[in-house]
């Protein structure tokens, strides 16, 4: 690599031809160097190898400065326009054949550049170059397969998945996010937007799973949603009913939900209600029993009370704690042994919440 004047000045036979070959070199070369040659001439072209990698320039018509024409890295030709590399696929080097993810130093100077690909064909994951800049370059996944289960650490958006969070229970599925584990108050996700605030056009879809609420809060400071991860309340309710008068200890029994646990509150704290169509002329107690063993045996939970002339029952004892009623359990209303007098059509339901 040389560069020359372009002068050829007088001298000897010998002279003219050694600075006629010089300044050939140099024009066959493209003026390699890491500093601008001088003098320079309209539409010159120029290889600077300060760069990394190095750029071919070219001299403006008026002869008032350079721009870039293309960036050159061993084989790869890649063309600029505008200022900037062109980003068509045939125009950067891509790696569809990885056995692992992308790095910082899988950078221009490798001869990647802004919207490269890269597959890595053992997790099956797809980056693409966000930055080619050398030694730092920024690499962002656009995939995500499998069911990887990811820990806070490593959800970054140098990751091999796209997020950031914090808390347990976070898993790949479906080309989403996936909560399946006990949540804990710090549990939470960023959702990325388009846009600096959320209004009507902008809005991020939340998906909801059994047991899982998802509340979305925004700031607008930046292009990040707050979505706060907790329990849902799911109920299901154990209901009674009796048409007419209830029989002399006459029951109703209702099963749990089969695979799942549902836990009434200690005290039927805000899961006791019911409607008589008739009310009872005396007060009147109806016993509620549970079995944990298919019906062998019933154990005794409290009693539901109607007051006289009252059609809405009350817990009049028992339920001292939390019960945890399994799929297998089933709950028992039992009227009392003298039906009252009046008292007729009665519905009667204890709300569950689905924990597990």
């Amino acid at each position: 690599m040389s560069q020359h004047d372009l002068t050829v000045d007088n001298g000897s036979g010998q002279t003219v031809r050694l600075d006629l070959q010089a300044a050939l070199q140099a024009l066959s070369t493209l003026m390699a160097g890491a500093t601008p040659p001088s003098p320079t001439w309209p539409n010159m072209r120029w290889l600077d190898t300060g760069q990394n990698p190095p750029q071919l320039k070219m001299r403006d018509a008026a002869n008032t400065g350079w721009f870039v024409i293309a960036t050159i890295s061993g084989s790869v030709f890649i063309p600029w326009r505008d200022g900037a590399a062109l980003t068509e696929a045939a125009t950067f080097k891509v790696n569809l054949a990885a056995t692992g993810d992308p790095g910082a130093n899988d950078d221009a100077s490798a001869g990647y550049a802004l919207g490269s690909r890269w597959i890595n064909t053992i997790s099956g994951h797809e980056f693409v170059c966000a930055s080619p800049a050398p030694g730092a370059a920024v690499w962002r996944a656009t995939t995500v397969t499998g069911a990887h289960t990811h820990t806070g650490a490593d959800l970054t958006d140098a990751g091999a998945f796209y997020g950031r969070s914090r808390g347990a229970g976070l898993s790949e599925a479906a080309g989403g996010i996936a909560i399946a584990a006990t949540l804990d108050s710090t549990a939470r996700i960023i959702v990325r937007k388009q846009g600096t605030v959320i209004g009507t056009r902008r809005a991020v879809n939340l998906g909801e799973g059994l047991g899982i609420a998802l509340t979305l809060a925004d700031d607008g400071a930046n292009e990040e949603v707050d979505v706060t991860v907790a329990q849902a309340d799911l109920g299901r309710g154990f209901q009674a009913m009796w048409e007419g008068k209830p029989g002399a200890s006459s029951v109703r029994i209702v099963c749990g939900l089969p695979g799942r646990t549902l836990r009434i509150p200690a005290s039927l704290t805000g899961a006791l209600s019911g409607v008589a169509r008739t009310a009872a002329t005396a007060a009147t107690d109806i016993a509620v029993k549970v079995t944990t063993d298919s019906g062998a045996t019933w154990s005794s939970l409290g009693v539901l009370r109607l007051a006289a002339g009252g059609r809405s029952p009350s817990l009049q004892s028992g339920f001292g704690s939390d019960l945890d009623v399994l799929g297998g359990h089933a709950l028992q209303f039992e009227a009392p042994a003298t039906p009252d007098a009046t008292l007729a059509d009665l519905a009667l339901c204890i709300r569950a919440t689905i924990v597990a």
